[in-house]
C-alpha cells in the first residue's frame, strides 16, 4: 500500500492553505512554486510581515481569515526572535519558505486544537469522507477520533532544517500552552543514539531552550518544568533491571509532552517495542515526530500504523520536493551492461579512480572562485565519501602465495587502491586517466556505449592535451 495515500491531515491543511486541487501533482507544484518565486531574498517586509505571509493573504482558497494569518505570522515571527536572541550575527536563522509554511501549519493546528477540539476533529471527518466519496481511488483515509488529535509529525528531507522546526515547535507549544487543560509533567526529547543527544543539547542551547540529559549524574531534581529533558529511545525499558542506565517508562506516567527524533532507525521487532514504550508516556499528554524517511519506514508498515501516523503527519517535505527547489545532492546512477565482473580488481580500480577524477573536477571548478560559490550559493568545498557495504567484505586471492587466500575489508580495499593511483606503477595512473577522458574505458553501460564517454567535460577542455598535469 502506498503510504502516501494515507496523509489525511496533511491533505486537510494543504487545501485549508489554499492548495486549488491536492491531488493534482502540477498544482501542488504550482503552489510551492509560488513561494519559492515570491518568498525570495529577505523573510519580510519593510512592515515586518513575511513574504510567505503575504503570499498567502493572495491566495484565494486559503479558508483562514487575514486576521489569524498576520497573527500566525507574528507569533512565528517572535518565536524566531527568541531562537535567535543568544546567536552572533554570521549564525542567526534566517527561515525558508517551506520552513515558514510548517510553522504557519502549525499554528493554525494549536490555535484549532486548543480552542475548540471538538470542532476541529468535526471539521476533518467531515474532509475524509468528502475525500473517500469524490477520491475514493486516490485516498485511503481513516477517521479520526479525539485521541489522534494529540500527535503532530514533520516528514522533511535530511538537511531541510527539521530541528529548527522541533525548536519553533517547543516555542509555539509554550504559546499555546495556557489553553491547554494542564501543563506537562515533563518535556522529553527522544533520541536514536548517543551522539544525536548531545547535538541536540548543543542546538537547543543556542535557541535558548533549557535542556538535561536525564541519565547525568546530578540528577533531575529541582529542574525548571520547562526544560527539555534528553534521552536515548534505547535506555527506555518496560521493567528497569540491575544497576545499569536504563529508565522504566513507569517514571514518566503522566502528561508528557514529547519530542521524538528520527524515531524509526532499529529493526522491526525493535521499532515495535520502542513504539510502545513511547506510546506509554504520551498516551495522556502530546507529541511532535520528526523524520526523513517515513516514506520507507510506513510503506510496508501494518495499516493501523500506517493510519496512525497519516493522522498525525501535518507537513510533507520530503526529499523530492527538497531536491526541486535546489537542496540536496544531484546524483549520477551508472546503469552497467549485465555480466560484467567487478570481481575483477582492474576494472574495479578503473571505476574508483573515474570517481575519484569527478570528484576532481568539481574541486578544481571550485578553485577557480571559491569565494562566489560560498558567499553567493553558500556552497562549500565539495567532499568525497566512500561508504562500505560491510565491515568484512569476503575474501580475495592473496598476493603472498599461490592459492593462499585471506579476507580484505571494503577499507582495506580502498587503501590498496589509493596506493595503486599514487605509486602510478608503470604508468597505470595516467593511462587509465587518459583512456577516461577519452571515453575509452572499457566498461560498458546498458547501450554498450562506454559509460564515461560524456563525463568530464571540464578536464577535457583544460587537461586534454597534456594529462600529467593533472
Amino acid at each position: 500500500m502506498n503510504f502516501e495515500k494515507r496523509l489525511a491531515l496533511t491533505g486537510y491543511l494543504r487545501k485549508v492553505f489554499g492548495i486549488s486541487n491536492i491531488h493534482d501533482k502540477s498544482s501542488v507544484r504550482r503552489y510551492y512554486k509560488r513561494f519559492r518565486e515570491d518568498a525570495t531574498g529577505a523573510a519580510y517586509d519593510a512592515s515586518g510581515i513575511s513574504k510567505v505571509c503575504n503570499v498567502l493573504r493572495t491566495i484565494a482558497r486559503v479558508s483562514i481569515t487575514e486576521e489569524k494569518l498576520l497573527e500566525y505570522d507574528r507569533n512565528i515571527r517572535l518565536h524566531l526572535e527568541q531562537i535567535n536572541k543568544h546567536r552572533i550575527q554570521k549564525d542567526q536563522i534566517v527561515f525558508k519558505y517551506f520552513q515558514f509554511l510548517a510553522g504557519f501549519y502549525t499554528e493554525y493546528y494549536l490555535d484549532r486544537v486548543t480552542e475548540n477540539k471538538q470542532s476541529l476533529l468535526k471539521d476533518l471527518n467531515a474532509f475524509v469522507t468528502e475525500q473517500k466519496k469524490n477520491y475514493r481511488s486516490r485516498v485511503t483515509y481513516s477517521s479520526f477520533e479525539e485521541s489522534d488529535l494529540n500527535k503532530l509529525a514533520y516528514w522533511m528531507a535530511t538537511g531541510s532544517g527539521k530541528t529548527l522546526i522541533l525548536h519553533l515547535n517547543y516555542y509555539q507549544f509554550q504559546h499555546y500552552l495556557p489553553r491547554f487543560d494542564k501543563a506537562p509533567d515533563n518535556i522529553l526529547l527522544i533520541t536514536p543514539n548517543a551522539g544525536l543527544t548531545h547535538q541536540h543539547q548543543k542546538e537547543l542551547k543556542a535557541s535558548g531552550i533549557p535542556s538535561r540529559y536525564y541519565l547525568d549524574a546530578d540528577g533531575i531534581t529541582g529542574i525548571e518544568p520547562e526544560t527539555v529533558k534528553l534521552i536515548e529511545i534505547t535506555k527506555l525499558t518496560d521493567e528497569k533491571k540491575g544497576k545499569g542506565d536504563s529508565v522504566a517508562v513507569s517514571v514518566f506516567e503522566g502528561n508528557n509532552l514529547i519530542f521524538v527524533d528520527e524515531g524509526h532507525k532499529g529493526s522491526g521487532t525493535e521499532e515495535s517495542k520502542w513504539m510502545a514504550r513511547r506510546n506509554a508516556i504520551s498516551e495522556k499528554g502530546f507529541t511532535f515526530e520528526y523524520s526523513a524517511t517515513f516514506g520507507q519506514s510506513l510503506n510496508k508498515a501494518a495499516p493501523a500504523i500506517q493510519d496512525e501516523y497519516g493522522k498525525a503527519i501535518l507537513f510533507e517535505y520530503s526529499y523530492p520536493r527538497f531536491h526541486d527547489d535546489g537542496y540536496g545532492k544531484n546524483y549520477h546512477i551508472l546503469n552497467l551492461r549485465k555480466k560484467q565482473n567487478f570481481d575483477d580488481s582492474d576494472q574495479r580500480h578503473t571505476y574508483l579512480l573515474a570517481n575519484l577524477l569527478s570528484y576532481y573536477e568539481q574541486k578544481y571548478v571550485y578553485g577557480q572562485d571559491a569565494d562566489t560559490f560560498y558567499k553567493i550559493w553558500n556552497l562549500h568545498d565539495p567532499l568525497l565519501t566512500f561508504i562500505g557495504h560491510s565491515v568484512q567484505a569476503g575474501k580475495t586471492k592473496s598476493t603472498l602465495a599461490k592459492d593462499e587466500k585471506r579476507t580484505v575489508s571494503d577499507v582495506q580495499k580502498l587503501v590498496l587502491f589509493l596506493n595503486q593511483v599514487l605509486k602510478n606503477e608503470n604508468g597505470w595512473t595516467v593511462d587509465t586517466i587518459r583512456k577516461l577522458l577519452n571515453g575509452e574505458s572499457g566498461i560498458s553501460g546498458s547501450d554498450g556505449s562506454d559509460i564515461f564517454e560524456n563525463n568530464f567535460g571540464i578536464l577535457k577542455e583544460r587537461f586534454s592535451r597534456n594529462i600529467e598535469d593533472l
